[in-house]
C-alpha cells in the first residue's frame, strides 16, 4: 500500500510508475503532452474532500458540545482544528498535511532598494 496520502488508488498506483501523484490520474491521460492539467496553486480532489471531512467533523463536535445546531462558523473550526494538530494529532505521527491538506506558496520578501 502507498504511504503517499495524495494517491487515490494504492493498488493501481504502486505498479504503475506513470501514475501522477498530484491529480490522480494516468500521464497517459494528462493534457495529451503528459503535463498535468492541475496548476501548482490548486489542491487536489482527494486534498479537498479531506478538508471537507475533517472541517465537518469538528462542526459535529461543536453541535455535540453545546446540544443543539450551530451556524457555520469557520473561524471557531479553524482555531479547534489548529488546536486539534497541535494538542493530538500530531502527538500521534500524523503530519499536518495529512491531517489538514492546504496550499503552501512561495513567498518571496521584498528586498528594499539600497539608497
Amino acid at each position: 500500500m502507498s504511504s503517499n496520502p495524495m494517491h487515490g488508488n494504492p493498488a493501481v498506483e504502486d505498479d504503475n510508475p506513470n501514475f501522477c501523484n498530484k491529480c490522480g490520474t494516468l500521464f497517459a491521460v494528462h493534457n495529451g503532452d503528459g503535463s498535468c492539467p492541475l496548476a501548482d496553486d490548486e489542491l487536489t480532489a482527494k486534498q479537498l474532500e479531506r478538508q471537507d471531512q475533517v472541517d465537518n467533523a469538528i462542526h459535529g463536535i461543536i453541535e455535540t458540545a453545546v446540544g443543539h445546531e450551530m451556524e457555520w462558523d469557520m473561524e471557531l473550526i479553524a482555531e479547534i482544528r489548529e488546536q486539534m494538530y497541535e494538542g493530538i494529532v500530531a502527538s500521534l505521527g500524523v503530519s499536518e498535511m495529512d491531517f489538514y491538506p492546504y496550499f503552501t506558496a512561495e513567498v518571496e520578501a521584498a528586498t528594499p532598494d539600497a539608497p
